[in-house]
């Protein structure tokens, strides 16, 4: 959840130093102001809820019995686990590097002024609970882009947007029960500072070589 952002040394992160942490893959790149490249994503949205956990029981019995009522990811106590799954479990190396090669690339095709980019992709959230299965993240980043010499630095915000069906759980093509939605949406805060010239980005390079 750390990767890309830029801390002394003296003052880290609540999880510590790079690979300090359980299961932590981070590892300590020397920042120079100007030089180095870094992306990094911050929840502005609180992922804690009041409410139970839904089991996969839970799902099930709201499709027989819940007459197609939606429900939220905050109401069924899932809207952590499905944000944290796309923003850092999703594929290698988790939904929001990619994102964040995905708005550097948007930010390069100008000089220095205000931006958005929407993006909208199918990820499988079955690892969360096999209820889920794919599920669809929408959203729009809006920020701005400030040239400086050969970097850009880019600060902004993103909505996202999660849509589900729960239908069909025997994938027979009838349906025993009611299907119904599952939505929810978080915010995050973007900052980066990338090369201009994409082909010089050694960020870009590594968010592909992981």
């Amino acid at each position: 959840m750390n990767d890309g952002r830029v801390c002394s040394w003296s003052d880290p992160p609540a999880t510590g130093h790079p690979g300090d942490d359980y299961n932590c893959r981070c590892e300590a790149v020397p920042f120079v102001a100007g030089e180095t490249e870094f992306g990094f994503h911050e929840f502005t949205t609180s992922l804690a809820s009041s409410y139970a956990r839904w089991s996969t029981e839970d799902f099930w019995d709201h499709y027989r019995n819940g007459n197609g009522r939606a429900v939220s990811l905050l109401e069924i106590g899932h809207l952590r686990e499905i944000a944290e799954q796309y923003a850092y479990d999703d594929g290698i190396e988790g939904a929001f590097r990619r994102l964040a090669d995905q708005i550097a690339d948007e930010a390069r095709k100008g000089g220095s002024r205000n931006f958005t980019y929407d993006f909208e992709f199918v990820y499988d959230f079955g690892s969360v609970d096999f209820a889920h299965g794919d599920g669809t993240v929408r959203g729009v980043f809006v920020g701005s882009a400030v040239r400086n010499g050969r970097m850009i630095t880019i600060n902004g915000n993103t909505r996202f947007e999660f849509h589900d069906i729960f239908q069909d759980p025997f994938d027979i093509g009838v349906e025993v029960g009611v299907p119904y939605r599952i939505y929810g949406d978080w915010t995050a805060r973007f900052s980066a500072e990338v090369l201009a010239q994409r082909e010089d980005s050694n960020f870009r390079q590594r968010l592909k070589s992981d």
